[in-house]
């Protein structure tokens, strides 16, 4: 959260640390390994549904602080969220 965390206040994205299809696909892991394992996984979840607007947006192979945009404005990168 360190190194992202001053990356998203600053919205400097531009150097690719860790794509966010690779975070995507990490966090996927996690969150069907839990689940598999009866825990539940509701912070996962919604990190996941982030993940999945910005890869909707075509932002896979940007930096995975990209996150934040989603969070700043749930109509941004991929749209609204399923429901809304």
């Amino acid at each position: 959260m360190v190194r992202n965390g001053r990356r998203m206040a600053e919205g400097d994205h531009d150097d690719v640390v860790f794509p966010a299809a690779l975070r995507h696909k990490d966090t996927d892991y996690g969150v069907r390994l839990a689940e598999a394992l009866g825990v539940p996984a509701r912070l996962g979840r919604v990190a996941l549904d982030g993940l999945d607007r910005l890869l909707a947006a075509g932002l896979g192979d940007r930096n995975e602080s990209r996150i934040i945009d989603v969070a700043r404005d749930p109509d941004g990168p991929g749209g609204a969220p399923p429901g809304r």
